[in-house]
């Protein structure tokens, strides 16, 4: 039993946020206190007329939080900056920061690659100190016990992902601190030390020793080399002639011109031999980066006194001091290391008044400037790793860019940005392809085709995104396209700020932009662009391609709720500012509050796009709304024409409650305006014999029982079925009719 809960320690994947109560949109029979969320995922980037929240005052005693799997978290780790920022800071939102998690002895980490970064504990027994990511940022070696405390431990590595699958043991007698080294001839190694304790004393420090073990394919690969005498656990150069350690005294292992650390070196004590502790060399510009004890050299050089560990210091490659950066007010610094891959950028953990490792930040050791990355109680050991460079190996595409559909401001647009990886992934092989809203979403069930199928359908989606899709990635790229299975929602086609906000929303994200950028790829995509649409992978891709991209959805709410009527999210009479004659002379006059109050347009007029048609005083421009999505559909089967394609338009099933409504459906528009947009679209099908149409709802008089449905609105895994059967019968006749 669950007592205080406050719910989840965040809003996961997709920021989602919990809303409670029911909609003044709303008929009086569906409005209940225990209404739940909305018809689509709600995220704090969600904004509609009928969504809200309730407010609670007061604090909430031993408050409980549950983690995404449902356990209690023991110690909540919030993160405090957006991947944007972390691309803004490091030119590449391609990072990963890990660390312990001291309160639950747990390896934790923050994939800034996710749309929404969220702090992920991987479940274990083993107790992690020095996590140390590898140089592809897809594993994480670490040790059983920390610098400075000696004593036996043990290295592991194991994948960088949620579950922290793969897990090797390295067997030797006791390593500590790994660290991950890339050779000349290309093969990657982990560094470790035999014990990592006090080095202050020379013969116990020289009585232990570096080794390094080659690591290949997932596993520690060979037996293990003896480097030389002395723990030095603070990296080593990436030329081999300076590698460091610091616990205690700040210890450099320094080799000559012609020589390497491995092969002839010096063992010299920096820093005047004050006490240092968590140094951490910088492979590339051969930097030290540590803290110290209020040291005299160290006060010399900034002039004035500090307090321990209130300034980070930065030395050159000879143990010349270079650079210091002081603490924020009442903070000290603690766990400093470079940022892999980065010559100016460190990360560090700040220690309050009571020594608590409260924060993990970003120290821009030239500017000084200091961010802060993530907060709980105890956060240790931190580790961040940024990608190399933002290109591919051939500079080619650019890996800050492909496949990055997501972002906090499209939020939105989840469901396309987890169905892109499977479009590139099948694009080749797909003959039928469905396109369209919610309907098409969770009615269309790809799997069960008998040709191979993917299910494109997203939310929102009219005929502008539909032939957006079509034209730029379907058209494109599947070459063995014969059918487009293609959601009508007429309902939803009023919509203006919608379709703006398919191309607003959709182009806010990187990938899209970059898409069209490049003219979506007219001579086509290799390898290596694929292999970047699977690293920056939505994070239900993997789900949604099992699915072909449909949602089977096992919901039985029903065509009805128990009082027998259907729920509306809007008035039927928005449509009368695009269908009635009179409202021309309410425009003229530009007398806005009488449109309103006489036409009850109150829907068209808190619409941006109907509002400038109001101002404007042009009825045309309001009817082109309709005009305009009917438009779309027309040249998406003159496209397909050309290409011998075939359109299939599918009017879904909804609700039988609204045929005794006056509207069509629960976003409104008028019935008697429905009856005249569909006699426009049988009109088009009878004229162009690569276009069918199904009207599978025929106004409520349709064969899919309440049984069939998940909700008012949309079918469930059992009517999917049946509505895909049809489809699939009615291509097996066209089939059949072209082969005569």
């Amino acid at each position: 039993m669950v007592t205080n809960f406050i719910g989840a320690t965040n809003g996961g994947s997709h920021d989602e946020r919990v809303i409670k109560g029911g909609s003044f949109n709303s008929i009086p029979q569906t409005i209940n206190l225990y209404a739940r969320g909305d018809v689509y995922t709600v995220t704090e980037q969600t904004a509609s007329n009928y969504l809200g929240f309730r407010l609670a005052y007061g604090k909430i005693e031993n408050a409980v939080l549950l983690n995404t799997s449902g356990d209690v978290v023991s110690s909540n780790v919030s993160v405090v900056v957006g991947k944007n920022k972390i691309s803004s800071i490091l030119g590449t939102s391609r990072a990963k920061l890990a660390f312990r998690n001291d309160v639950t002895k747990k390896l934790s980490f923050i994939d800034f690659t996710k749309i929404t970064p969220t702090v992920v504990e991987i479940k274990d027994s083993i107790d992690v100190y020095h996590p140390d990511i590898s140089p592809d940022g897809k594993r994480v070696a670490f040790c059983t016990s920390e610098e400075g405390v000696g004593g036996k431990s043990e290295v592991y590595v194991r994948d960088l992902n949620e579950s922290g699958s793969n897990l090797v043991k390295l067997d030797v007698k006791s390593a500590a601190i790994p660290r991950w080294r890339v050779l000349d001839n290309g093969d990657t190694v982990i560094v470790y030390v035999t014990d990592a304790g006090n080095n202050e004393d020379k013969s116990s420090f020289f009585a232990k020793s570096t080794w390094q073990v080659k690591f290949a394919n997932g596993k520690f690969d060979g037996t293990p080399v003896k480097l030389f005498d002395g723990a030095y656990h603070g990296g080593i150069s990436d030329d081999s002639k300076l590698t460091v350690s610091g616990a205690r005294l700040l210890r450099a292992r320094v080799a000559s011109k012609k020589s390497t650390v491995e092969e002839n070196a010096q063992d010299t004590i920096w820093y005047a031999k004050e006490q240092a502790c968590n140094a951490s060399l910088n492979k590339t510009s051969k930097q030290t980066l540590f803290l110290d004890f209020m040291g005299e050299p160290g006060i010399e050089f900034v002039g004035e006194d500090y307090n321990v560990h209130e300034r980070m210091f930065v030395m050159d490659s000879t143990g010349k001091l270079l650079k210091s950066v002081k603490a924020p007010k009442n903070w000290a610094f603690d766990h400093s290391e470079w940022v892999l891959h980065d010559e100016n950028m460190a990360i560090a953990t700040l220690t309050n008044v009571d020594g608590a490792h409260q924060k993990i930040v970003l120290v821009n050791v030239d500017d000084n400037t200091i961010t802060e990355i993530a907060e709980g109680e105890e956060l240790w050991h931190p580790c961040f790793w940024k990608s190399v460079n933002n290109a591919s190996s051939d500079q080619k595409w650019s890996a800050d860019s492909v496949g990055q559909y997501l972002t906090p401001k499209n939020q939105t647009y989840y469901l396309l940005a987890n169905k892109m990886p499977m479009f590139w992934q099948l694009k080749d092989s797909v003959e039928v392809v469905g396109l369209g809203n919610s309907h098409l979403w969770v009615g269309f069930a790809a799997p069960e085709m008998s040709k191979p199928s993917i299910n494109m359908g997203i939310i929102p989606c009219d005929m502008h995104c539909a032939h957006y899709l079509f034209s730029n990635y379907v058209l494109n790229h599947c070459s063995k396209l014969k059918y487009v299975v293609l959601g009508l929602g007429i309902d939803w086609w009023w919509n203006g700020d919608e379709r703006t906000d398919v191309n607003m929303s959709m182009n806010s994200a990187l990938g899209y932009e970059y898409d069209r950028n490049h003219e979506f790829y007219p001579d086509g995509v290799d390898d290596e662009f694929l292999k970047l649409i699977a690293e920056n992978a939505a994070p239900e891709a993997d789900y949604v391609k099992s699915n072909l991209g449909w949602y089977p959805t096992t919901e039985n709410s029903g065509w009805y709720d128990e009082n027998g009527v259907a729920g509306m999210s809007g008035d039927s009479t928005w449509s009368d500012c695009l269908f009635n004659k009179s409202l021309a002379q309410c425009l003229v006059n530009m007398d806005q509050e009488t449109c309103v109050s006489n036409y009850h347009m109150d829907v068209c007029v808190a619409d941006s796009s109907l509002d400038k048609c109001l101002a404007k005083s042009e009825l045309s421009q309001c009817s082109a709304l309709f005009s305009g999505e009917f438009e779309k559909l027309k040249d998406v089967v003159r496209l397909a024409k050309e290409r011998d394609i075939t359109v299939v338009g599918v009017l879904f099933p909804i609700s039988p409650y609204y045929k005794k409504t006056g509207a069509y459906g629960r976003h409104g528009l008028r019935r008697s305006h429905a009856e005249k947009l569909i006699e426009e679209i049988e009109n088009l099908a009878d004229i162009h014999s690569n276009f069918y149409l199904m009207n599978e709802n025929n106004f409520g008089d349709h064969d899919y029982p309440t049984s069939m449905a998940s909700d008012f609105d949309h079918l469930n895994k059992d009517g999917a079925k049946r509505v895909t059967a049809k489809i699939d019968s009615l291509i097996k006749s066209i089939d059949g009719k072209s082969k005569k």
